[in-house]
């Protein structure tokens, strides 16, 4: 299985914890052959070269035979939707094999928007064999369960078929919408003239 993962504020090694990306790993070390470790550039905030050197070395030492791999992605603004999901579908297409075998990922480390775009990666088929997994906070744990696999229950998109369905998905929604209203229409009518009663079409247009 291969482990994808970003490091993420949280994810500094310190006394009150590991950080998602490890807590993730030891939950399904045994599982796990590979790990690939994206890495943005540091800034003035934080050293994500350094955190992720930390964890490269942590994993190691708690599993030795496990392969470690550190990407640098440059995503400038880790808010950009479209920045990240570009440079993220680039790096991942270089991974071997990557389309065929069983990966987890890490859905807790990075921003908002790399974790939206881990899982429209997953959705959209360009990791199609993936399991999203999420770190829970530990005031937020139930039963001390650290991790929690995420599963969206919505058919999966791909290009050939999204324009298709979405014209028939909307050809359905604007039939439907016709109908209501012509429904609508004769109980309003039909409410205005308590005393007619029958639907034959002289009673229809005397209402009318």
């Amino acid at each position: 299985m291969i482990y994808l993962t970003f490091v993420g504020n949280h994810d500094k090694l310190n006394l009150e914890g590991t950080g998602p990306a490890l807590t993730i790993f030891y939950q399904y070390s045994a599982e796990i052959k590979s790990v690939f470790i994206f890495q943005t550039p540091k800034n003035e905030f934080e050293d994500y070269p350094s955190i992720a050197e930390k964890i490269k070395r942590q994993i190691e030492s708690f599993k030795p035979d496990v392969s470690v791999t550190i990407i640098s992605v440059d995503i400038i603004d880790p808010t950009d939707y479209l920045h990240v999901y570009t440079t993220l579908h680039l790096n991942i297409q270089k991974i071997e094999n990557i389309e065929n075998d069983e990966s987890l990922i890490n859905l807790t480390s990075g921003t908002p928007t790399m974790t939206v775009c881990w899982v429209l990666l997953h959705k959209t088929g360009v990791l199609p064999n993936a399991r999203l997994i999420q770190s829970v906070d530990p005031k937020f744990r139930r039963r001390n369960e650290s991790t929690v696999e995420v599963i969206f229950n919505f058919a999966p998109v791909t290009t050939e078929t999204t324009p298709e369905i979405f014209q028939t998905e909307l050809a359905k929604v604007s039939n439907d919408k016709r109908i209501l209203e012509a429904e609508k229409s004769v109980n309003d009518l039909n409410k205005s003239f308590p005393f007619l009663n029958g639907e034959s079409p002289v009673i229809r247009e005397i209402k009318e």
